[in-house]
């Protein structure tokens, strides 16, 4: 098996808090935690290379976390 590797690049270049998980289907999933408003990258990788449409481009605006 290869790898995987999950980074998010926040505004400003800092490298942000995520959590990875192995789901039971043999699947992973990657909850992030932004802690400022503005533009992110996610970048994932397996092995080397990166999954296809990676890096992702995600935009946090301002509003409530707790409201869903």
């Amino acid at each position: 098996k290869y790898p995987f590797q999950c980074r998010l690049i926040g505004p400003g270049g800092s490298v942000e808090a995520l959590v990875e998980v192995n789901d039971e289907d043999g699947s992973r999933s990657v909850t992030v935690f932004p802690t400022k408003v503005g533009k992110y990258k996610a970048n994932i990788k397996l092995g080397d290379a990166h999954i296809p449409g990676s890096p992702f481009d995600m935009e946090v605006q301002r509003g409530d976390s707790s409201k869903k």
